[in-house]
């Protein structure tokens, strides 16, 4: 899994206002939506006027494809000629090394997931443990029969 996130600063001059950053903001946010398959928001100088701060992710499997898409989504923001970039910084993060296996104990933390109670348990399991299942407050009521006609 690659994940890609980039942290721009635009410069806001003809801003007056609050009410005015935030028409360019909202526009600048809405326009990204629409046209790429990425998170965009505004994540500082929320109360500053003449300067915005926004952050972009997305995810993918090819760190190329990523950082091909940040950088396309940078490009149109500059493109629309709303407001300069000042700074843009990029990183490319590569997750490979999820830990797979069992929960960790009650000593080291969380205890086991209840959902995966049965996987946990293997094949086997005994009428016991259905029973508990059943009166799990998490299990799904078994449907009343339907009545014939």
């Amino acid at each position: 899994m690659v994940v890609g996130v980039a942290r721009l600063t635009l410069a806001l001059g003809q801003s007056r206002s609050l009410k005015d950053k935030r028409q360019v903001v909202r526009k600048i946010v809405d326009r990204v939506r629409a046209r790429f398959l990425v998170a965009i928001n505004e994540v500082d100088d929320n109360d500053l006027w003449q300067k915005a701060t926004l952050g972009i992710a997305a995810v993918g499997n090819d760190s190329g494809h990523v950082r091909a898409l940040v950088d396309e989504v940078i490009r149109a923001i500059d493109e629309l000629y709303v407001a300069p970039i000042i700074s843009s910084d990029v990183q490319i993060e590569t997750y490979n090394d999820f830990v797979t296996g069992p929960p960790e104990t009650e000593s080291g933390g969380k205890g086991p997931n209840p959902f995966t109670r049965e996987m946990l348990a293997g094949e086997g399991a005994d009428d016991e443990d259905e029973e508990e299942v059943e009166d799990a407050p998490w299990a799904m009521p078994e449907s009343a029969p339907r009545k014939s006609r």
